[in-house]
């Protein structure tokens, strides 16, 4: 029997359950290769998002995507309004995001994802500094997300994923028949990380 194989790093970023299922999942990881895909294919993903240069993207990757209508994102990691943007859609989700290693280009974009969901500095810092070598966030890697504006991503209500805190404090874009309108405000759930940093 074939062994299951989750990328290196592999771990769950954020998700939420809907009728027992995990529906809005984003899950994080290195890049991953073809002993991964049995594992990734039963994750459900309909996004992943490859942080490498387009001539890094392998074409067993390709191919694995085309093959199970997954969408494939090809970016840069300093897109990160735009990447976020995918991986706060829930239409989008479940989502898989890689870099080559799982480390910095991945860490960042997660750590701009936890100040969407009111992480502090600190608990940031730490789930960051997990995943590299030294155990520590550079000073040029906290500039980056200093810089980072949580006000950027906009979303419609309706579009955004459960896990993510309710207006006012995220900008989200409200349908057209209810502009001007009040939203209530609910408690964002809580986040659940797993993390599996031998998996490969």
């Amino acid at each position: 029997m074939l062994k299951l194989r989750p990328p290196f790093r592999y771990g769950i970023v954020t998700c939420s359950f809907t009728d027992g299922s995990q529906q809005e999942t984003v899950y994080r990881g290195a890049y991953p290769t073809v002993k991964n895909f049995r594992f990734l294919c039963r994750l459900g993903l309909k996004t992943i998002i490859s942080l490498v240069s387009e001539d890094t993207v392998t074409e067993d990757l390709v191919s694995f995507c085309s093959s199970n209508n997954i969408n494939h994102c090809v970016m840069d990691a300093k897109r990160i309004d735009e990447i976020l943007k995918i991986l706060t859609n829930k239409a989008c989700l479940p989502a898989y995001v890689h870099c080559l290693d799982g480390v910095v280009s991945t860490g960042t974009v997660v750590a701009c994802l936890r100040t969407l969901q009111h992480w502090n500095m600190s608990a940031i810092v730490s789930e960051f500094s997990r995943y590299t070598k030294k155990k520590v966030m550079t000073d040029e890697e906290r500039a980056f997300l200093s810089m980072f504006d949580p006000q950027c991503i906009k979303l419609s209500p309706d579009a955004a994923a459960s896990w993510l805190p309710s207006p006012p404090e995220i900008a989200t874009t409200p349908p057209a028949d209810s502009a001007g309108k009040d939203t209530n405000e609910k408690e964002a759930p809580s986040s659940q990380i797993q993390d599996h940093p031998s998996g490969n």
